[in-house]
């Protein structure tokens, strides 16, 4: 697919031919919408790994067992008389092996005598703390039956974890995670880059104002203006001619490398839109109290800086804004996303469903029960307007269906 403004016939044959609508699903057809997902998870390491770990942990009943007993255990430790005693000193002896190794980094580096010496005797006063620390610990876990209990069944468990091989999957499983989560970060970085160039392209020339010169329109980045819940994408300006002048915003874009997460998108840059408008009825005051907004409307100026110039913004930047009849900012809100299978739920519902096929030990999805209530589950996830229904909203009018631009 060429990148570039969608059209009707684009975002319809999107809808016809990619999409799957969740909350319509009945156990019949619940297994057709979850098999390609299946085997696209898969082909993913983080996946294989959760499920060899899943297996391992059905296959030990005394795994299980352990498990029950020690949180059973930890209950009873908890509300006896020792417990907060034991943790205080559990606390301070922690304080003090980090208060060591920064005094003994510290005494490393010093080159004065008299400042290594200085260090050394903190040292020396730290690490008797620590002794003393360590002997009153001792004695306050002789003297609690509970507590030696926890030990006891925490080294049991280590043990059964070690032979079953639990311990190197999950090591193997944490390392695969921060490859992924390096990988994920990556990709954003990139598709921000791409979505930037894809603005300048396809959204600038449709809403530059005739008398505007080009330099005077600005593509702002990850814009707060100092709010609570709000981070917009990208900000469309016109820079004011005077100092003491706001900008106008031209248009407001939102950016989702996964196309599942356009409705997320939509839904709070409407609140956003709401508040910045001083829309009454489209969000809730208290949830945008802070220090810089006390009122919890937007009913001050704020300046912001980027790239070593600032933008001056009032309320009446965002007089161009204006809710349609249905209720919803269409005009001037622009969408940069990529062409995939739209599932019916965001991509974080999407990872929740994936971990916990991964992860529960009664999975059975050739059960009908079981997949009954995953099925569910599955639709208590999904939202009122999910992306096929943004979709459907943008395709109602050829110039609609233009603020989606859809990158290969």
């Amino acid at each position: 697919m060429e990148p570039g403004p969608s059209s009707q016939e684009a975002l319809q044959s999107l809808l016809s031919e990619r999409s799957c609508n969740l909350r319509s699903r009945h156990l019949a057809n619940f297994r057709d919408w979850l098999a390609p997902l299946l085997a696209q998870w898969q082909q993913s390491l983080v996946f294989q790994a959760r499920v060899e770990i899943r297996d391992i942990r059905h296959s030990s009943p005394l795994l299980r067992q352990l498990e029950h007993d020690l949180r059973q255990t930890e209950r009873q430790d908890q509300e006896s008389e020792s417990f907060t005693e034991i943790s205080q000193v559990e606390k301070d002896l922690s304080n003090t092996a980090k208060a060591l190794k920064g005094l003994h980094g510290a005494w490393q580096q010093a080159t004065e005598p008299e400042r290594q010496q200085a260090l050394k005797d903190k040292l020396e006063g730290f690490r008797q703390q620590q002794l003393h620390l360590e002997t009153r610990l001792r004695h306050l876990v002789e003297a609690s039956p509970t507590r030696q209990r926890v030990i006891q069944l925490r080294e049991q468990l280590d043990q059964l974890k070690e032979s079953l091989g639990l311990v190197d999957k999950e090591k193997q499983l944490a390392a695969l995670l921060r490859r992924q989560g390096q990988s994920s970060g990556q990709a954003g970085q990139d598709f921000e880059a791409r979505a930037l160039q894809a603005t300048q392209h396809f959204i600038l020339p449709g809403i530059q104002p005739m008398d505007s010169p080009v330099e005077r329109i600005q593509v702002l980045t990850g814009v707060t203006l100092g709010a609570a819940r709000m981070e917009l994408d990208q900000l469309i300006v016109q820079t004011a001619t005077r100092k003491d002048e706001a900008v106008l915003v031209l248009a407001l874009v939102e950016t989702k490398h996964n196309i599942n997460d356009l409705a997320h998108g939509f839904r709070q840059r409407q609140e956003n839109l709401a508040w910045l408008t001083g829309t009454p009825t489209g969000y809730d005051p208290e949830l945008y109290r802070n220090r810089n907004f006390p009122n919890g409307h937007f009913d001050q100026e704020v300046c912001w800086a980027q790239d070593g110039r600032e933008y001056l913004f009032r309320p009446v930047s965002f007089r161009l804004f204006h809710p349609e009849t249905s209720g919803y900012f269409l005009e001037r809100l622009y969408f940069i996303t990529r062409p995939g299978p739209l599932w019916g739920l965001s991509s974080a519902a999407l990872s929740r469903l994936q971990y916990r096929i991964a992860t529960d030990e009664r999975c059975q999805l050739d059960d009908d029960g079981y997949l009954q209530s995953l099925l569910e589950w599955c639709q208590s996830l999904a939202e009122p307007l999910e992306t096929p229904d943004l979709l459907r909203l943008y395709c109602e009018t050829p110039a609609k269906a233009k603020h989606i631009i859809l990158l290969p």
